[in-house]
């Protein structure tokens, strides 16, 4: 289940100064910020009838140009003129607002080696309203709207950058892979893979305990639960590790013959609600176990991983939603020590996946102990969270 909800309302001081340092890079991604004003109001004359409840209020940012990447720089003349176009979020709708800027002065920017930027045209102390009219004419009558932009000031350029990792040298090492994306070289045209759902996941070593996902049905594609399917999109990666290139198909084969045929190149196929997910057999003193974590379609979002020793009572996070997680000691040591939990926190890549990994110590005194992963999906362009994962239950072997 996906939730939205505002930093602010995050209250323990380990995710919100985690968040918080997220909300730093979303910074770099939209400048704007607003909040709702409610005041109602009503405008009428002999033809029109119109009502407003209240106004979006603060800094309002609009994209101009095209973004640019990878070094690449953009250059605005001196005495430019352009249109703008824009939706706000406004009390919980979609407004559309208009404006235009004129460059007083020569502007230009360049991107980093392995940054992926926008500009933005900013107005400060602004306010955009909503409007609902009926219009009368003789013996009939009709509705329309008007959105009205106030420019508290006469605008400032802002270049807004965030990591691409696709920019030539810029892709993650092989120790860290994407999943689905060939990460040791291009798609092969025609080269595929086919699971039989029949004769999948099974455990490599250790024994899944009552009520593990492995017991639920899984011969059908309808069957398959989040488990599954990260099952599935890991073992993808590693065989695609294995070839040393991506591939382009995937095929996946229900009990009594009937086959799933994804062309992988246009888009992620079945692994789209595979939130976070531990690989169970991996979770071993002196190894390291990835974390999957699939964002869905929600490429170059956010993200922040945690681990904590319980799930209960979780932490509240205002609006009746909750993170899975306790704020304990585990719950600390993910968010400070990344030598073990590496890559818990950073940008989804740009099919929306990402791997961590949980490298433990040599200790045997941890076999056996039990733990809980979770985490959020981070939307920049909302300054929201946008998905809150399930709690994953991990043991270590």
């Amino acid at each position: 289940m996906f939730h939205s909800i505002s930093l602010r309302r995050i209250a323990p001081r380990a995710l919100a100064f985690s968040l918080g340092s997220l909300a730093s890079l979303v910074a770099q991604v939209d400048p704007s910020s607003n909040g709702w004003v409610p005041a109602p109001n009503t405008w009428s004359n002999p033809l029109k009838v119109c009502t407003t409840d209240g106004y979006q209020w603060g800094t309002f940012c609009f994209p101009y140009g095209s973004a640019y990447a990878c070094g690449v720089s953009t250059t605005v003349t001196a005495g430019t003129t352009v249109s703008l176009s824009a939706s706000f979020g406004a009390n919980g709708a979609t407004v559309g607002a208009t404006s235009s800027y004129t460059f007083s002065q020569a502007f230009s920017h360049t991107a980093g080696r392995c940054e992926r930027c926008q500009l933005y045209i900013c107005y400060a102390n602004s306010s955009l309203q909503h409007w609902e009219c009926e219009c009368f004419l003789d013996w009939y009558s009709w509705r329309m709207s008007y959105d009205v932009f106030t420019p508290g000031d006469g605008g400032t350029v802002r270049p807004s950058c965030v990591g691409d990792l696709t920019c030539p040298g810029c892709r993650p090492p092989a120790s860290t892979p994407t999943l689905g994306s060939g990460p040791l070289g291009a798609v092969v045209p025609g080269s595929g893979i086919s699971f039989d759902l029949t004769r999948s996941f099974q455990i490599a070593s250790g024994h899944p305990e009552p009520g593990h996902p492995i017991y639920a049905p899984h011969d059908l594609l309808q069957q398959l639960m989040p488990w599954h399917l990260a099952k599935l999109a890991w073992t993808v990666d590693e065989a695609e590790r294995q070839a040393g290139h991506g591939f382009q198909y995937l095929m996946l084969r229900e009990a009594g013959g009937l086959a799933h045929l994804y062309d992988l190149t246009l888009g992620p196929g079945p692994f789209g609600n595979a939130g976070f997910f531990v690989e169970e057999s991996r979770s071993q003193v002196g190894r390291q176990a990835p974390v999957l974590i699939d964002g869905g379609e929600r490429g170059q979002r956010l993200y922040l991983a945690l681990a904590s020793l319980g799930k209960q009572p979780g932490i509240p996070l205002g609006n009746g939603l909750h993170l899975p997680l306790n704020p304990d000691l585990l719950f600390e040591l993910s968010l400070t020590v990344p030598g073990v939990f590496q890559g818990f926190q950073g940008q989804l890549g740009p099919d929306g996946r990402r791997v961590a990994w949980i490298a433990y110590p040599p200790e045997p005194l941890l076999m056996g102990l039990q733990f809980y992963v979770s985490g959020v999906v981070f939307d920049p362009l909302v300054q929201q969270i946008e998905a809150v994962s399930p709690a994953h239950r991990v043991t270590v072997r």
